[in-house]
């Protein structure tokens, strides 16, 4: 992954200790660092990227970075880059932006935009690496996740298998074993077992009836107080009706005290997961925002 240097604009006179030409690399570093500490990637170092990239030492705007993406990618140096853009409105009103890339897609991935104030800046920006950054497909993290199982088997994990999910495939792939987890990919009307990990592809489109469908067959083999399931769904549509079946359902399972975790996918609806918020004080369950922010998604 390559972290470029930040895009600065002061709308104040600089009341900072660092000259307003510093702070583009000074932010780079910063986030370089704050990664090395939250993830297992391996980053570009900046002193190789900036020689490499001279005419951006100023720092690129999300725009400039869409626009540039070609030329951003070209040397293969690395699969994803994240540049950042900081806005000094006053002491106590920081603006910060930052956008992942992917050199695979050619697209964005994800952004995030927050509002802080000098004191709390390195921590904003901790925090909002910990949003966009975890789920790549590289991060050895997720990988650790099946090293926490016995082979037991007592995971259940529900995936959608709609052409939606293709983003979320391979890194799906790195983090689930079939080995030690009961992983089902649902489709329309029925649901598969996966027990090669290379069959988790999607097509088609699905709804919320077809989550109940797979629900339903699923809860015969949780075993209470012992299984955990795990949901990755982003096929939801917005009729309220099994909205509220869903939820029904939910509560029925965790209430034999089966733990539930529902992750957030990449292309989920705002407006969904804000639905979905109302099943946390569910016993026994769990959200887990994944990719908040992205797609413009400002949290």
């Amino acid at each position: 992954m390559a972290i470029f240097p930040f895009r600065v604009n002061f709308q104040i006179n600089n009341p900072f200790p660092h000259k307003e030409t510093e702070l583009p690399i000074l932010l780079q570093d910063a986030t370089i660092f704050l990664s090395k500490l939250l993830f297992q990637y391996d980053f570009i170092d900046s002193s190789i990227l900036n020689e490499k990239f001279k005419e951006y030492n100023e720092g690129l705007t999300e725009l400039q970075a869409r626009i540039q993406i070609q030329q951003l990618c070209s040397e293969q140096m690395y699969s994803y880059f994240l540049v950042g853009e900081t806005y000094f409105y006053s002491r106590q009103i920081i603006k910060l932006k930052q956008v992942i890339f992917s050199c695979k897609t050619m697209q964005k991935l994800y952004s995030i935009q927050s509002t802080t104030n000098y004191d709390n800046l390195q921590k904003t920006l901790k925090h909002n690496l910990l949003k966009i950054i975890p789920f790549l497909p590289e991060n050895i993290f997720y990988k650790k996740w099946n090293s926490k199982f016995s082979q037991q088997k007592k995971i259940f994990v529900l995936v959608d298998g709609s052409g939606s999910m293709e983003t979320l495939f391979p890194v799906l792939k790195n983090a689930l074993n079939p080995e030690i987890m009961n992983i089902y990919k649902i489709q329309k009307n029925h649901f598969i077992s996966i027990n090669n990990i290379n069959e988790l592809n999607g097509s088609g489109e699905l709804s919320t009836k077809d989550l109940l469908y797979a629900l339903n067959l699923i809860k015969k083999e949780l075993l209470p107080f012992e299984s955990e399931l795990w949901i990755f769904f982003d096929s939801f549509d917005d009729n309220s009706r099994s909205i509220k079946e869903l939820g029904i359902l939910l509560k029925e399972i965790s209430n034999q005290g089966i733990k539930i975790k529902i992750f957030q996918t990449y292309k989920l609806e705002p407006f969904i997961w804000v639905e979905l918020e109302n099943f946390k004080n569910f016993e026994n369950m769990e959200l887990i925002p994944i990719n908040i922010c992205s797609y413009l998604w400002i949290c």
